[in-house]
């Protein structure tokens, strides 16, 4: 068996050399309760693109370490992505992870060469539907998330970054509270970006699961917009504040390692329609991207360029245009 797994993995590095590649963790229900999951790899050589699939967690553990490995130590930080609702559907969700690799991956002032993606089952367009699912599937996900950060923590020199999206969001927050529940091996983080979190705005107060969260990363940064359309009708249809448009709660208490910023005043999307939505801007603004990078490069809160502070103590910034 274990000879049979080091001669596959082998091949496909033979196969794909030095290419450019992204990992995803394709993740379905059957018959309402099963979480079934699989595991996908696409490399870009010259004008190929490939793809392996295994359902093998051995198998895609064995690919990412290699591949990891052979990058350049100023190149080999991991960013996780977490996609909301339809980011899921193979066009928009492949697109966005090449998207990300010119945002937030090629930068000189990145330290990122990799792009893991949880793509889940969030593209019913009932969203009371796709809610439920980030939940029915949090637990199995929390344990995969867990067994892949460690074995990349196991290699010490690499930081583990993370982007949730809308209603990914959601289901990170989901994965963490049973995250929390473990005695041993747990994650260690380096950024978490919540951006446009399809959250009640109270989520990162005191003893939340978010809040606890601050324990197993370096830092946190939450980014809001007053004219997100979409949590805006979130907000309707939950009948309480979104995180991401409303901003946090006038309980939720400063921290060393929590900042947010407002980006409400960010309009430099070429996409009409993501112009329109205001939802988008994690994969449509440069503005807002390069604030995102500058955030998951640990740069201090108050060093970022264009940004006004608006709360000290609890670390609240304006992005300007």
């Amino acid at each position: 068996m274990a000879m049979t797994l080091i001669s596959e993995v082998s091949a496909q590095s033979d196969e794909w050399g030095d290419s450019y590649r992204t990992y995803t963790i394709n993740t379905s229900i059957v018959d309402s309760t099963e979480v079934k999951l699989s595991y996908e790899i696409r490399f870009f050589k010259e004008t190929t693109v490939g793809k392996f699939q295994t359902n093998s967690l051995d198998t895609f553990l064995m690919l990412l370490s290699e591949d990891i490995r052979k990058l350049p130590i100023n190149k080999s930080d991991v960013l996780f992505y977490f996609h909301g609702m339809f980011g899921g559907q193979a066009a928009n969700y492949n697109y966005t992870l090449l998207d990300f690799k010119e945002r937030y991956l090629e930068k000189d002032n990145s330290t990122m060469g990799r792009i893991i993606g949880y793509r889940w089952p969030a593209q019913n367009p009932i969203y009371i539907i796709d809610k439920a699912n980030a939940h029915k599937i949090a637990e199995v996900l929390s344990d995969n998330f867990n067994q892949i950060v460690v074995s990349l923590n196991e290699l010490r020199k690499h930081k583990v970054n993370v982007i949730a999206n809308s209603l990914g969001n959601e289901l990170f927050k989901e994965m963490m509270r049973y995250e929390l529940e473990r005695e041993t091996d747990k994650v260690e983080l380096h950024h978490i970006v919540l951006s446009a979190a399809d959250l009640i705005d109270t989520a990162i107060e005191r003893d939340s699961v978010l809040f606890q969260s601050l324990d197993y990363c370096n830092g946190m940064t939450v980014y809001f917009s007053q004219k997100d359309f979409t949590l805006g009708l979130s907000k309707n249809f939950n009948n309480q504040n979104r995180l991401g448009l409303n901003g946090p709660s006038e309980a939720t208490l400063g921290h060393s390692k929590l900042s947010f910023v407002e980006v409400t005043e960010i309009s430099d999307e070429k996409n009409l329609a993501w112009k329109m939505t205001g939802h988008s801007y994690v994969r449509a603004s440069d503005s807002i991207s390069s604030d995102m990078l500058s955030a998951l490069m640990a740069v201090p809160p108050h060093k970022i360029e264009n940004r006004k502070a608006l709360d000290q103590e609890r670390q609240t910034y304006k992005l300007l245009p």
